[in-house]
């Protein structure tokens, strides 16, 4: 019920952002589905997967995929691969449609 609570509670911000333009989400509750599923997923990272990478060098890539998402941009400044920026969508990174459907 906590984790639940709080997705609620990312809804109704989300919504103010929304309202001020910033945010470009259609279905805020799947975006903080996402963005709840995030957080709890850097810990399940950084005790199983990070093989010794820093916390917060994964935490910064994962906030920028949200900020991405939630701006509805294609492509996110800081992702660097192999010396290029890398255009998330096209290159099927990732797919950030949050939409009713």
């Amino acid at each position: 019920m906590l984790i639940k609570g709080f997705r609620n509670y990312l809804v109704g911000e989300l919504e103010v952002y929304r309202n001020a333009g910033i945010v470009k989400a259609a279905n805020l509750k799947k975006a903080a589905d996402v963005i709840v599923t995030l957080i709890e997923g850097l810990e399940y990272h950084a005790h199983f997967l990070s093989e010794n990478e820093p916390f917060e060098e994964f935490a910064s890539y994962s906030k920028q995929l949200v900020v991405t998402m939630l701006k509805g941009q294609t492509e996110a400044d800081p992702m660097v691969v192999e010396g290029q920026k890398k255009n998330l969508v096209e290159d099927n990174i990732i797919n950030w449609s949050v939409t009713d459907a």
